[in-house]
């Protein structure tokens, strides 16, 4: 049917805009509108003749303009474009439940990443291999890096309602609270995380662990001296990405979140759907302003890092 179609298609246009990092309420206008073409039971090119399209819920005249340049071309120029450029296997990993355009853009830039078979071999590394002491910890570290990517936003935030929402359950003091918040954010992206880790520690020369086995070196101290200093940089890198994620992500905590712990980007959304287009953008301007000076702040505490930890390097 030609309205499934098109929201597959405004789906993709979403998830390829947040891939580029494009405005993010123009992603999530299109991504409404694919849920407004599923729930419309009556037939789109019928509405086109009539000239009711943009009567449509979340459909404006622009958005309606494209379904109808759709319905006479059979492809939308502004989707060809936009995704010209991204590698097609990339386009068919955006399809994958729970693995989101942020974090698939960040895999592109830093791995290289461009189809299953890529991301398989980059998750298959493994963050404990360089340290032989963790081998029996291997199997537990990739499953735990793969369930985040396998469980939408969504659907893990209402898991954790029917979880720590049960009276019976005694970690329910923890419902409503930021302590679940800051619990649930680092869990939906752990698997950035963990790539990130991953590369840091594949970096290192295997020769650490060699020498320290000879020495007769316990592997905790090997990690603690050796490998942990000279991961602390990409640590640094993980801890300003869950920051931004943090300030910006709304699908896994638009459940949890009370009167007093409303996080901004869920009152940037509530502003919006009320119509206050000029708070939502002031809102949307300290959540910029919050990050840059946040990036400036682990910059500065970066270069603390590679001179305190990194010095080796330039002997």
């Amino acid at each position: 049917m030609i309205n499934e179609e098109i929201a597959a298609i405004f789906e993709k246009m979403s998830r390829i805009l947040a891939f580029k990092g494009a405005n993010r309420f123009r992603s999530l206008a299109y991504e409404r509108a694919a849920r407004s073409l599923r729930d419309t039971e009556d037939d789109l090119s019928e509405l086109a003749r009539a000239g009711k399209i943009a009567e449509l819920p979340g459909i404006g005249h622009d958005l309606a303009g494209k379904i109808e340049e759709y319905i006479k071309t059979k492809q939308i120029r502004q989707y060809e474009e936009e995704r010209r450029g991204i590698p097609e296997g990339l386009i068919t990993l955006m399809d994958i439940s729970g693995l989101g355009p942020k974090t698939l853009a960040l895999l592109y830039e830093k791995y290289q990443i461009k189809d299953l078979d890529d991301l398989r071999r980059l998750l298959s590394a493994g963050e404990l291999e360089k340290t032989r002491g963790f081998a029996w910890g291997r199997g537990i570290a990739q499953f735990m890096a793969m369930l985040p990517m396998a469980v939408p936003g969504l659907v893990l935030g209402l898991g954790y309602i029917f979880f720590f929402n049960a009276p019976s359950n005694p970690l329910n003091g923890l419902y409503h609270t930021l302590t679940l918040l800051t619990i649930c954010t680092i869990v939906h992206f752990y698997t950035t995380g963990h790539l990130t880790a991953v590369t840091a520690l594949k970096a290192l020369d295997a020769e650490f662990e060699s020498v320290s086995a000879s020495l007769k070196v316990p592997w905790y101290k090997t990690f603690w001296r050796v490998t942990l200093p000279i991961c602390t940089p990409a640590l640094v890198d993980i801890a300003r990405y869950f920051f931004i994620n943090a300030m910006t992500t709304i699908s896994a905590v638009v459940f949890l979140y009370s009167p007093e712990t409303k996080v901004a980007s869920i009152a940037i959304l509530n502003l919006d759907e009320a119509g206050e287009i000029g708070a939502a953008a002031a809102m949307a301007v300290l959540i910029a302003a919050a990050n840059t000076v946040a990036t400036f702040g682990f910059m500065a505490l970066s270069w603390w890092v590679e001179r305190r930890t990194q010095a080796w390097k330039q002997r």
